[in-house]
């Protein structure tokens, strides 16, 4: 199920990065610790155990020198997958209302569509994009 959410559309130019610190929602604009805003990270330290570990992704889609989606996803730790879900929905509600949908879980917000989901309880993907992004990809906004 991630990779046909991960898979580009036609004409985009994808960038990927490898367990990258992925922030947003940080009214200041500037990284803080603790983070104000949402957070997600990797953590490949195997010294506290197993269930310590986590790792993320994060995909940025262009298409004419655009940016029309960024998504990114924690993946082996159910911890960080379902807590960050949590704050992210916590934090979108704030910031745009209900959401339109719950499966996946969806806002819609000046021609934007944010959402979150999770296909197993220790992966969880976070995705923004533009509306014509959603339709090129041929779904329905």
């Amino acid at each position: 199920m991630d990779r046909i959410l991960l898979k580009p559309p036609k004409n985009n130019v994808i960038y990927w990065t490898k367990n990258p610190s992925v922030t947003c929602f940080n009214q200041e604009g500037v990284p803080s610790y603790p983070p104000k805003g949402f957070e997600v990270w990797a953590n490949l330290d195997r010294k506290d155990g197993a269930d310590a570990i986590s790792g993320t992704s994060a995909y940025l889609y262009f298409q004419k020198n655009m940016l029309e989606s960024v998504k990114f996803q924690v993946l082996m730790n159910e911890t960080m997958a379902m807590g960050g879900i949590a704050e992210f929905t916590r934090l979108c509600q704030k910031e745009f209302g209900p959401p339109v949908s719950s499966a996946p879980t969806v806002w819609l917000h000046n021609g934007e569509v944010i959402h979150c989901s999770s296909s197993q309880r220790d992966r969880a993907l976070f995705v923004w994009k533009t509306q014509r992004h959603m339709q090129e990809f041929g779904l329905a906004t």
